[in-house]
C-alpha cells in the first residue's frame, strides 16, 4: 500500500513564497501606475494612459492570484492537519477498544 506524505513545513514555506510574490507584484503595480507620462506628445498620451492602466490592472490581477494560491495552500494545510489529527484520534480509540476486547 502506498501513502501520501505531506511535509507541512514545505507547504507552509511555499505559501509564504506566494505571499512574498503577492507583495512584490503589488509594489510593481504601484510602480507601473506611477510611471510618468511627461515628455509624451499629445497624440500618444491617451494611448500611454490606457497602456499604463491596463498593465497596472494586469499586475494587480497577478498579485491577487498569488495571494489566492497562498491562501489555498494554507487552507489545504489546515485540512491535512485536521485530517491527520482526526485519524490519530480514531486510531487511538480503536486501539483502546481492541485492548478492552482482548
Amino acid at each position: 500500500m502506498t501513502g501520501l506524505l505531506v511535509q507541512y513545513t514545505a507547504v507552509g514555506q511555499v505559501a509564504r513564497d506566494w505571499d512574498e510574490q503577492h507583495h512584490r507584484l503589488l509594489a510593481a503595480a504601484e510602480q507601473v501606475a506611477a510611471a510618468p507620462l511627461a515628455g509624451l506628445t499629445a497624440p500618444v498620451v491617451g494611448m500611454a494612459m490606457m497602456f499604463r492602466y491596463r498593465w497596472t490592472e494586469h499586475v494587480r490581477d497577478l498579485a491577487a492570484r498569488a495571494e489566492g494560491r497562498a491562501d489555498g495552500l494554507r487552507d489545504t494545510l489546515r485540512d491535512f492537519v485536521h485530517s491527520d489529527e482526526s485519524s490519530a484520534l480514531t486510531s487511538a480509540r480503536l486501539r483502546g477498544l481492541l485492548t478492552e476486547l482482548r
